[in-house]
């Protein structure tokens, strides 16, 4: 199992290659689900981002679209102002400050696009780096939760023997006893014994199922780790936090 520190807030195992991590359709696996709050607020950053980079290329594209247009109508502006049709000049200079707003907006549209991508890989690095702590304290969680399960389990198997043993002895005496006054009663002692037997079963059914959860839950946290940092990543985790897997 997983033992160890519990990892702090902040980036500490490196990697040379992410992809977009919501784009990732092994990523999508392991986190479209299993979500908390952290995990949604770093996906929620990186989503507003990976908008913005689309709204900015649609933006670029839609201004070098309409500054095409506006060039090629000014081009044919100014040849019928040189042959003397001064009607169009409003209608030329119209177009030309148009012009000119269009290339300063570029201009902003251009730095802010260039800024996107190293705040893309910071916010695709901070949502892995949180995916990594969620994975690692659900497993560290479902190490806790596991030991508690076997422990319940033993109780109730010990609780399951006990009330055997005593429905055992109640039909032992039943047969010895039988056609008495005392017969009745102890007759009512083993269907007792039948009920408590019933309930410790459904206990123990649910805490086995239990079990199987916690185990699905780990697998796919360890998984998690295993795909994305591998072996080594792994054992930085292990040294980092004297934790072992």
């Amino acid at each position: 199992m997983f033992k160890g520190k519990k990892p702090k807030d902040e980036t500490y195992i490196e990697m040379k290659s992410l992809p977009i991590l919501i784009l990732d359709t092994n990523w999508l696996f392991f986190f479209s689900k299993n979500k908390n709050e952290e995990v949604e607020t770093a996906q929620a950053e990186l989503v507003n981002l990976l908008k913005d980079r689309s709204r900015i290329a649609d933006d670029i594209k839609n201004l070098n679209s309409e500054k095409k247009q506006l060039l090629s109508k000014i081009l044919a502006l100014s040849n019928d102002l040189r042959d003397g049709k001064n009607s169009v000049k409003d209608e030329l200079d119209q177009k030309q400050n148009r012009v000119n707003d269009i290339n300063i907006d570029l201009n902003e549209l251009e730095k802010e696009s260039d800024s996107l991508p190293e705040k893309i890989d910071k916010a695709n690095n901070r949502l892995f780096q949180t995916c990594i702590k969620v994975s690692y304290n659900d497993i560290r969680k479902n190490d806790k939760e596991l030991k508690k399960c076997k422990n319940n389990i033993d109780k109730f198997n010990q609780q399951l023997s006990a009330e055997n043993e005593k429905k055992v002895s109640f039909t032992k005496e039943l047969k010895v006893i039988e056609n008495t006054p005392r017969a009745v009663k102890v007759m009512k002692c083993i269907k007792k014994c039948e009920a408590n037997l019933d309930k410790i079963k459904a206990m123990l059914a649910g805490e086995t199922s239990k079990v199987e959860d916690i185990k699905a839950s780990f697998k796919k946290s360890k998984d998690f780790l295993e795909m994305y940092i591998g072996e080594d990543g792994i054992r930085q985790l292990k040294q980092k936090y004297k934790g072992s897997i």
